[in-house]
């Protein structure tokens, strides 16, 4: 009995780690330095070093108009090419106004390129106005014949802050 038990159990925790995934990009953004070399497509976007959840650093994007404020941040093609890609994020709002389209606000996106042709995958649950930090996700199975993925955060066609933290791309 004890072997056996011992086997289910090892079994279970293979099972779980397995489901788990894996990491392919955790950012916090406590190093400003380090991770304005990885970031992209930066105008309108800001590192605070306090601003986060529990005083830890943090992505800070705003806009007074209708032009795009985005961060980018390309994925290793080998490591998500075939595969599922689930990001979790938090964002926080201030004073984001509701915009007249629906895909227009603040933005967590997997941008997908494959034929010469993007699809974006968006976060759903946009929230207006002012809130405390939420988890959001986004989820997108990956072509194998992908030639670019991209992490795209910000805000697009309504003014408002939004700051983005703990980052997290976890292949399956």
């Amino acid at each position: 009995m004890k072997n056996g038990f011992s086997g289910l159990f090892a079994a279970l925790l293979l099972c779980g780690a397995a489901g788990a995934g894996e990491i392919v990009l955790e950012e916090n953004f406590n190093d400003p330095a380090a991770a304005t070399k990885l970031w992209g497509k930066m105008s309108g976007i800001t590192f605070l070093e306090n601003g986060g959840p529990d005083g830890s650093g943090c992505l800070k994007a705003f806009s007074d108009n209708r032009t795009p404020v985005l961060a980018t941040r390309l994925l290793d093609l080998e490591k998500v090419r075939g595969r599922k890609v689930t990001v979790t994020v938090l964002i926080k709002g201030e004073n984001v106004q509701k915009p007249p389209e629906s895909y227009l606000g603040p933005k967590a996106m997997i941008y997908v390129m494959k034929d010469g042709k993007g699809t974006w995958h968006e976060h759903s649950g946009r929230l207006f106005g002012t809130h405390d930090w939420k988890q959001f996700q986004v989820v997108a199975d990956i072509p194998q014949d992908a030639t670019k993925v991209e992490l795209q955060f910000g805000i697009q066609g309504a003014p408002g802050t939004v700051y983005f933290d703990n980052i997290k791309a976890v292949v399956e």
